[in-house]
């Protein structure tokens, strides 16, 4: 069995780019920022991750009019690569989340989940919390 679902929730970190491809289709990227918080060797730590994301269709025109840089934003869909020639001659791969379904996010709302509820250090999920 195969499956390939994504959820990502984070805010926008760029202007979003939104062109019309040759089919008529609107096609949008935007690349969005979501922050990890854990515990090493006793020291709370931050990382943030940036995901880049494609939209198509209607929910591509709705963002658009509707979302700027810093906005927060629930994604969810599948991920896809590609692969490209840049204009210096290398071979690059490309991952890519593919929006299925989208929600609006307060603004001011950093995360969802066990973040949101103010706690963004939990020290009861069950396991050792240390990263390598």
């Amino acid at each position: 069995m195969d499956y390939n679902r994504i959820i990502v929730a984070g805010n926008i970190v760029q202007d979003l780019k939104h062109r019309t491809l040759p089919s008529g289709m609107s096609c949008l990227k935007f690349s969005v920022a979501t922050n990890r918080h854990y515990t090493r060797n006793g020291e709370k730590v931050q990382s943030t991750s940036y995901i880049d994301v494609v939209a198509f269709g209607k929910a591509a025109d709705i963002m658009d009019q509707h979302l700027s840089k810093g906005d927060p934003i629930f994604v969810e869909g599948h991920v896809e690569t590609r692969s490209y020639t840049d204009k210096n001659d290398i071979k690059r791969k490309v991952w890519e989340v593919i929006v299925d379904h989208f929600q609006f996010l307060p603004r001011g709302q950093q995360s969802v989940g066990r973040e949101a509820s103010g706690d963004p250090w939990p020290d009861d999920f069950g396991g050792d919390d240390e990263q390598a």
